[in-house]
């Protein structure tokens, strides 16, 4: 067999050599070769018992054909080792019969491990096993000609490993594949999973082939295949920006769901992405709200599904739906609902035995959170730890985000001049991987710090403006907020406004990588070109800024009517209690640095002092409201005499008081939350959230928040 090139070593041990050099490197490890090591030699007839693998090893160590690695603890073999070139010759000169049991033997040793794995998954936290086993069954199974046991397999590597090198590594594979099994009935699965690495490496040509596969299952009426080739298209659309051809698809996916007779899994995964979209397209309450709904529906489902739930597995399902209401608590500031959605997602990617990328993935998510409780110090360590991991598996992607969050948590700490650098690496990591939701925050973020740090009007311009021109013409929920962004730009340095959008491009694409015109071209066109949204959004950010503005305004109405009574109600004991009230919600108000000098000036108010220089000094907003006050005691404007008791009951005892005192400060935060307040928002999100662990409170909080998240008049029982 290989009596030319190992002349003085035994039969059993030239086998072993030659069986050495057809395995993958990565599967010379000693306890592998010895579990297949008697299969090997039954396959191929071998007489008598196998020998000792130790033993057969001897020679070809002693001719420094093999190397061995020790434990340093046990002195046990752990790996075996032969030079590249040497595996080379071994493998090209080894007879046929070597090679086919050999692949025979790994591929069916591998995949018997995968469906251990994929069985136990979940008890046994084999997640790991599931990857290994997928991942090294492949080079086997391609050379048998296994096609859709390979794409099976390829599959599930691909579900759990999304870097791109791992995508590059299986594509030649399932390319084989493809085209070994044009026209037959498995080519509509085999095609999916090729299209689900190339998206991978090049989005567009696998949105081609995906729409060319599911022409095809339509054709053929095979709409099991049609729905889940669907998923794979509304993945596409949702990652290029085109959030309304995705919602439609979702409905479309719908349809195709029901028509495969699909069970109740499958008609659960379509409604968490459809979620999806609407999280992203700004809906998040209406997401949250359904996500929690859906919880309660997902906890009664069979487990393992029905036959007509085949496809599925309920954890992927599970942790998709848990990340959707993380997503969406985190939009409306539900710092701690976030955390607790997070915990439960994150313990059932432990309990699988989930690997580090995938954990990390979804770990990534609590750092906001984290930050907006005033956990900095955790936050930053959750993102190092994060990092590690997506450096280690190239993941380009998570690690544009990261980059950007460790530039958030610099910015929260006030390290503004530390913030850009991080911020600007983030923006071109988010170029390199596509993402234009990504972008347009990375974009966004970056103009905040160079703001906050005193930098470049004009840098800030342009980056704002790209941020906003991307929600414009992708239909993001962001555009809102850029928008107001925008408005107050506007207010404070109309002169660095850029005239022509060929400007802003040429400006942020002196960031290395950043290429802005060519991000626009494949975006949905909303707005003919680059510079009619432009145009666009700076015609839409006034009207937005000045709403914004009257809904500050509005929430400081109750504040200004507590001023109004506790100076000019003609009743004594009316006044005083304004006056409790008033002094009340200044306290609270003022624990904000940006509401301090409204506060002390409504304060001087209240004592007297009508000085015409009492607005020097403040900004816009606080101007307008102080102008407000003094109208209202000159009598010159008029406000709601009674608004201030909406923000505390009527006087009781002293005990009483104290309570009903705290009572209107919070319920006076709930109001000016519910009028667009972001001060009291934040204020308040912390109160509910602390509620919310009490079950005596719960059903009141959850009512309270749908107040400051746009429902003024929630339902109790809903």
């Amino acid at each position: 067999m290989l009596t030319r090139h190992v002349p003085c070593v035994a039969e059993d041990a030239a086998t072993l050599f030659g069986f050495l050099c057809c395995v993958e490197e990565d599967d010379r490890e000693h306890q592998i070769i010895q579990a297949v090591w008697a299969h090997l030699r039954q396959r191929l007839d071998r007489p008598g018992d196998p020998p000792d693998l130790d033993a057969a090893l001897v020679p070809l160590v002693e001719q420094a054909l093999v190397a061995t690695e020790a434990d340093p603890d046990t002195g046990q073999v752990v790996r075996l080792r032969i030079h590249p070139g040497v595996a080379d010759t071994g493998r090209t000169t080894t007879t046929p019969d070597l090679l086919a049991a050999v692949n025979i033997e790994l591929g069916g040793f591998w995949s018997a491990n995968l469906g251990h794995a994929l069985q136990n998954e979940q008890e046994q936290e084999l997640g790991w096993l599931v990857l290994r086993a997928a991942r090294s069954a492949g080079p086997y199974l391609l050379r048998q000609h296994r096609w859709t046991e390979l794409a099976a397999a390829t599959e599930q590597v691909l579900a759990r490993d999304t870097s791109t090198a791992t995508a590059a590594a299986l594509l030649p594979m399932l390319t084989a594949a493809l085209e070994a099994t044009r026209g037959t009935d498995h080519d509509l699965a085999i095609g999916r999973t090729h299209a689900g690495a190339l998206a991978r490496l090049n989005p567009e040509q696998a949105e081609t082939l995906l729409r060319q596969l599911l022409n095809t299952a339509l054709d053929r009426e095979q709409f099991d295949y049609a729905s889940n080739l669907t998923s794979d298209l509304i993945n596409r659309y949702q990652g290029s920006g085109r959030l309304d051809e995705a919602l439609a698809l979702a409905d479309t996916k719908a349809e195709y769901t029901r028509r495969a007779g699909f069970g109740p899994w499958t008609q659960l995964l379509d409604q968490t992405i459809r979620l999806q979209i609407l999280h992203v397209q700004g809906h998040a309450q209406q997401v949250l709200d359904t996500v929690e709904e859906l919880r309660d529906r997902m906890g009664a489902l069979p487990d393992p599904p029905g036959p007509n739930d085949s496809t599925i597995t309920p954890f992927n399902v599970r942790e998709t739906l848990l990340n959707t209401g993380v997503l969406a608590a985190r939009r409306l500031e539900l710092w701690q609902q976030a955390l607790g959605l997070n915990a439960e997602n994150l313990d059932s990617l432990r309990r699988r035995g989930a690997s580090d990328a995938e954990q990390a993935f979804d770990a990534f998510n609590d750092y906001g959170p984290l930050l907006k409780l005033d956990r900095p110090v955790e936050a930053r360590d959750l993102l190092i730890r994060c990092r590690v991991v997506f450096e280690a598996n190239n993941n380009i992607p998570m690690l544009g985000k990261t980059l950007s969050a460790l530039a958030d948590v610099e910015d929260t700490l006030g390290h503004w001049d530390r913030a850009i650098d991080p911020g600007t690496d983030a923006l071109r990591f988010t170029y390199l991987a596509a993402d234009p939701d990504a972008i347009g925050g990375s974009h966004h973020n970056l103009a905040n710090y160079l703001q906050r740090a005193g930098g470049d009007p004009q840098q800030i311009w342009v980056h704002l403006l790209a941020a906003a021109v991307i929600a414009y013409q992708t239909g993001s929920g962001y555009l809102a907020g850029r928008l107001r962004a925008l408005a107050g730009l506007l207010a404070v340095e109309p002169a660095a406004a850029p005239g022509e959008f060929t400007q802003v491009c040429q400006i942020v694409d002196q960031i290395p990588g950043v290429h802005l015109a060519e991000l626009l071209a494949r975006l949905p066109q909303r707005a003919p070109d680059g510079q009619a949204a432009m145009d666009e959004v700076l015609r839409l950010a006034p009207e937005a800024g000045a709403e914004r503005t009257r809904q500050v305004i509005a929430g400081w109405e109750p504040v200004l009517s507590a001023l109004h009574a506790a100076i000019s109600h003609s009743d004594p004991a009316t006044r005083d209690a304004a006056s409790d009230t008033l002094n009340h919600a200044l306290t609270t108000r003022g624990q904000h640095p940006d509401w301090q000098g409204l506060v002390a000036v409504l304060r001087r108010i209240h004592a007297g002092d009508r000085d015409p220089t009492l607005t020097d000094g403040l900004d816009e907003i606080d101007t307008v409201i102080t102008r407000r006050a003094l109208n209202l005691l000159a009598g010159t404007t008029t406000i709601d005499p009674d608004a201030w008791r909406t923000l505390t009951p009527d006087v009781g005892t002293d005990d009483q008081r104290d309570h009903d005192d705290g009572v209107a400060g919070f319920a006076a935060a709930v109001a000016a939350a519910a009028m667009g307040d972001t001060h009291a928002q934040g204020a308040v999100g912390p109160v509910l959230d602390e509620m919310a662990t009490d079950p005596d409170w719960a059903p009141l909080v959850t009512v309270l928040r749908r107040i400051p998240n746009g429902d003024p008049t929630p339902n109790p029982a809903r």
